[in-house]
């Protein structure tokens, strides 16, 4: 029985060791990818954002860096649900307007944004306003990003009166409930560019993807 144990110890050691240098390389390495993304200190204060502390949308890592590389101060925004993400488009393009269903975080939301951020209040239980709320803003926007409540009915509004060269972004793409607007999205006649990767606190493969036509504004 003795021998037994020590086997089993012995065989369980170099595995416990190398997770051990594993967890050290990734939490306390300057150029482990969780470090310089910001996503340990992201873990740690329950927020997404840079190592500096500046916000980022709660999107995965790979389709931040992509977006960001191509938004321009000439565009102009509309996002379903506001939060950091807010913050972080102002910083990259002309205008945005973002719309909220929840009082108390819309509350939040508003402190300290920039003089080219809006956010609407749109309570779900007002009928189609939440959705709605894009259509005043249609011919003007270059970039919907659906991130909020009532996804697919969201997307199916933009698609429909979007200007010829703007995108949807949708956020958690990959959840079986969002599929619809793949198909709504193919019959308005939008491509999709599905993007993977980690997102700030997250521990699993996210996905947010892009639809957009042949001409786009975003170099597609």
């Amino acid at each position: 029985m003795k021998n037994f144990l020590k086997a089993i110890a012995s065989a369980a050691m170099p595995n416990l060791t190398n997770k051990l240098r594993a967890a050290n390389l990734l939490l306390d390495s300057p150029d482990s990818y969780l470090i310089k993304t910001g996503w340990f200190n992201s873990f740690l204060s329950g927020s997404p954002a840079r190592p500096d502390g500046t916000p980022l949308p709660w999107m995965n890592y790979s389709f931040v860096n992509f977006l960001e590389g191509r938004m321009s101060n000439s565009h102009r925004l509309f996002e379903y649900g506001s939060g950091f993400s807010t913050a972080f488009y102002a910083k990259h393009v002309m205008q945005v307007v973002s719309v909220e269903h929840d009082q108390d975080w819309f509350g939040h939301v508003v402190k300290g944004l920039p003089s080219n951020a809006t956010v609407l209040m749109r309570k779900l239980d007002q009928g189609s306003e939440y959705e709605d709320s894009f259509l005043d803003y249609s011919q003007d926007t270059d970039i919907v990003v659906v991130d909020g409540r009532r996804r697919v009915k969201c997307c199916e509004i933009a698609f429909s009166r979007l200007k010829f060269d703007a995108v949807v972004v949708l956020d958690d793409s990959y959840r079986e409930k969002y599929q619809p607007a793949f198909a709504i999205a193919k019959m308005q006649g939008f491509k999709s560019l599905r993007i993977q990767g980690l997102k700030p606190t997250g521990h699993w493969v996210e996905e947010t993807t892009v639809f957009y036509r042949a001409e786009n504004c975003l170099g597609l």
